[in-house]
């Protein structure tokens, strides 16, 4: 893309932001401790052709590719295999670097419908408030993780693997990663925790979505809830998630389901939302569920899709 061309859709990005702001977030009835940071991020808003992550893979790590060891990696949801990453580049339309706090949208994102784009930058910019990256040192685990982080090291040092520096916990919301000298080692939290870290920025992207079709009238958005006026989306890529946070939402109030799920103590969102509702633990289990079942289906469809030969970009 030209420079000029690029410059052009990065503003218009910025303006799309600054429009959602003014609409919906800074508006009274919207909680403030929800609001996304748009004077740190809008900056570093970028737009690429193949969004991707600054933490690389340790070069140690790499060689196991191919391998039965990095078969069972995979199996164990500590590693990603090829069709996986093959997805996984396929559904980067948009793109949050923890690390960075950069946001990366692709090129093939700017020609869908504003409104379309304007839930992608939400669900970005919400992410920020949900993921930013937490790294924690060895020696400052509790000494049960302390144990298992040192006998994961060990199976892959008696593979031969040479594994030397600082050994660090790298968490993004649910996520964690186990990193040595700065580089990806491997995943060690378990596999709907990245189905689990889709949770609080959809139901951002859905709430402000609303709310922002309605003018920014929020006591209309929720007099709408209670009237059960919420209409699913013809294109909506999250179906049975978005059916279940609106249910949700007529018997827990949207402030609270953002409140909770932007937390990753399940312990803590479990009591908020049972404080709530009778329906609370239903409600989690719910999210959680159907997020994983739609999150599937969209791998399902792009799996078809490339198996046409069809690319994303």
């Amino acid at each position: 893309m030209p420079e000029t061309q690029e410059n052009e859709q990065r503003n218009r990005l910025v303006e799309m932001a600054r429009s959602l702001d003014r609409q919906v977030w800074s508006k009274g009835g919207f909680p403030a401790e929800e609001r996304p940071d748009l004077d740190f991020l809008l900056p570093r808003l970028q737009i690429n052709s193949n969004p991707s992550l600054s933490l690389l893979s340790h070069p140690e790590i790499q060689q196991l590719k191919g391998t039965p060891i990095w078969a069972q990696m995979v199996e164990e949801g500590t590693a990603e295999s090829k069709e996986q990453h093959e997805l996984s580049e396929e559904k980067k339309i948009a793109q949050y670097d923890s690390l960075t706090r950069t946001i990366s949208i692709a090129e093939s994102a700017l020609i869908v419908p504003d409104r379309n784009l304007k839930r992608y930058l939400a669900h970005e910019l919400a992410t920020d408030n949900y993921s930013r990256a937490q790294t924690t040192s060895l020696e400052q685990l509790p000494e049960d993780r302390q144990t298992q982080i040192n006998q994961f090291l060990q199976q892959f040092r008696q593979m031969g693997l040479k594994l030397e520096g600082p050994v660090q916990v790298l968490k993004n919301g649910a996520t964690e990663h186990l990193l040595v000298d700065g580089y990806l080692v491997a995943t060690v939290s378990g596999q709907l925790a990245g189905i689990y870290d889709e949770i609080y920025p959809t139901i951002f992207e859905l709430v402000t979505s609303e709310i922002d079709q309605r003018n920014g009238n929020i006591g209309r958005f929720e007099r709408d809830i209670r009237q059960q006026k919420l209409q699913i989306a013809r294109n909506e890529q999250h179906p049975h998630f978005t059916e279940s946070v609106f249910k949700a939402m007529e018997l827990v109030d949207w402030r609270i389901l953002l409140k909770a799920f932007r937390h990753t103590d399940f312990d803590y969102v479990l009591d908020l939302l049972r404080k709530e509702s009778e329906y609370g633990e239903g409600i989690f289990a719910r999210f959680v569920a159907d997020m994983e079942k739609d999150e599937h289906e969209i791998e399902n469809v792009l799996r078809a899709y490339m198996q046409r030969g069809y690319k994303n970009r």
